[in-house]
């Protein structure tokens, strides 16, 4: 994953999807995407509440670029 990081969105964007087909709310035409990406994940099953990976890996890392 870490060596494919830098080429993700080029590798993505080589299949050429369009938006319509990957049901994607960024590249609106009306512009508003963060309201409708954010729709989209309130929409999304199992969206509510805190990951396990939050409690893991995101907290500790916060915690500690913190120090």
């Amino acid at each position: 994953m870490k060596a494919l990081r830098p080429d993700a969105v080029a590798l993505v964007d080589a299949f050429d999807f369009p938006d319509a087909i990957l049901n994607s709310p960024l590249g609106r035409e009306d512009g508003n995407v963060y309201e409708h990406y954010l729709a989209a994940i309130k929409g999304a099953p199992r969206s509510y509440g805190v990951p396990r990976e939050w409690q893991r890996m995101v907290k500790p890392a916060l915690l500690r670029a913190k120090l």
